[in-house]
């Protein structure tokens, strides 16, 4: 990176919790995108790239039928697709304009349809296992059927790695202070492994995670694109930017772009983890060089972090629950040797020091009573015991 493209871009990072990232004004190049007023269907805003993709000028589809820019019949699909009564149900329409395939994505959002023209990936071929609904239904099982939270991070990192060829899939856990860790990794041989690592909050700011947590998956084919601008800038009905929480298309930060490059990496794909309604983790994957997976294998990939999200939810439920029990047990194993020795219950303490140790999930512990001085496992020296006894009673604490 050039001085100044250093000095640009510390300049972007300083700015970037107030970034618009929902109101970009620009899509990624991979397709095009248009809003339609109901029910005449008519172009109310259009990506530029509609020049370079279906040789047609931008400006002058503004206020024309969607016919008139992908056929009769295509547009009838889409009429037909409104009649749905969920578009999130919706599978993706099939089209060819211009001698392009494209994937076309329906959803409404504050008042106005978007249809996205998504440019398909024919014959995509990961490196690994074909990512077809037969394997997706044997991974599911194996996700259902792991006995571990850690199992089961390590079976969906693996296998999205072998649906989709990224050459990094990881599992990122936000933690309460608002860091994150890295819990479970797959990754090419001559990736860096960034398994069990921390990574500071300001990596995603709390807008970004607020759009995570809406919005299920996210993809970046190539973030060494140029944004394609809407047209025109601003919606006519409310004379404001788009909001493209949304879209599939969306383009994303350029703060974010570099990121990715400065992680060696161009081609990204995010899916989200809820825990409720609450943004527990992500799923990342990263490719060295761009990499456009498909819809239905992006479907499926979202349909794994959804399973994952109940399972980690329910595992984590049971986990409590026996850490819970144990607790339990321990406090009941602890109370009786106390009162099986009745003339000094340190003693029966001392007698339990693996129990106490598992209790409060400690690698020693040290009984003080008077001057008898008890040690178990890895402890510091008993002077530096006793001076940490007399800063805790100095200190006034309970």
């Amino acid at each position: 990176m050039t001085p100044q493209d250093q000095q640009a871009f510390e300049e972007l990072l300083a700015n970037c919790a107030d970034e618009p990232i929902r109101f970009p004004g620009a899509i990624q190049p991979h397709g095009l995108l248009l809003t339609l007023n109901e029910p005449a269907l008519e172009i109310v805003q259009v990506s530029a790239n509609v020049a370079t993709l279906l040789d047609r000028e931008p400006l002058g589809l503004i206020g024309q039928p969607l016919a008139q820019l992908i056929g009769d019949a295509e547009a009838a699909q889409v009429r037909e697709a409104l009649l749905q009564p969920a578009l999130s149900d919706t599978p993706p329409l099939h089209f060819r304009l211009n001698g392009t395939a494209f994937d076309g994505l329906l959803h409404r959002h504050q008042g106005v349809l978007i249809l996205e023209l998504e440019i398909h990936v024919e014959n995509f071929q990961p490196r690994n296992v074909a990512g077809n609904q037969t394997h997706l239904g044997r991974m599911l099982q194996r996700l259902h059927a792991a006995t571990s939270l850690q199992a089961l991070y390590d079976i969906s990192v693996k296998e999205i790695q072998a649906m989709t060829g990224y050459d990094r899939v990881l599992i990122y856990r936000f933690e309460e202070e608002g860091h994150g860790q890295v819990i479970a990794e797959a990754s090419d041989p001559s990736m860096e492994v960034f398994n069990g690592l921390f990574f500071p909050a300001s990596d995603i700011p709390e807008q970004a995670r607020e759009l995570y947590r809406t919005n299920w998956l996210r993809i970046i084919p190539n973030a060494d694109y140029q944004p394609v601008p809407l047209l025109p800038k601003l919606r006519p009905d409310t004379d404001t930017p788009l909001d493209l929480s949304f879209a599939t298309l969306r383009s994303v930060s350029p703060i974010h772009c570099q990121y990715m490059k400065n992680m060696g990496v161009l081609s990204s794909m995010s899916i989200s983890l809820l825990k409720g309604d609450k943004l527990w983790g992500l799923i990342s994957c990263g490719n060295r060089q761009p990499l456009h997976v498909p819809h239905e294998l992006r479907a499926a990939c979202q349909t794994i972090g959804q399973v994952l999200s109940l399972q980690i939810s329910a595992m984590e439920a049971l986990e409590i629950s026996r850490q819970r029990e144990a607790k339990v047990e321990a406090l009941a194993l602890l109370n009786q040797a106390m009162i099986d020795s009745p003339q000094n219950v340190f003693d029966g303490l001392a007698n339990q020091p693996q129990v106490l140790m598992a209790l409060n999930n400690a690698g020693g512990i040290a009984i003080i009573e008077d001057n008898q001085l008890h040690r178990y496992g890895n402890c510091p020296e008993p002077a530096q015991i006793r001076a940490l006894h007399k800063w805790l009673q100095d200190s006034g604490e309970p």
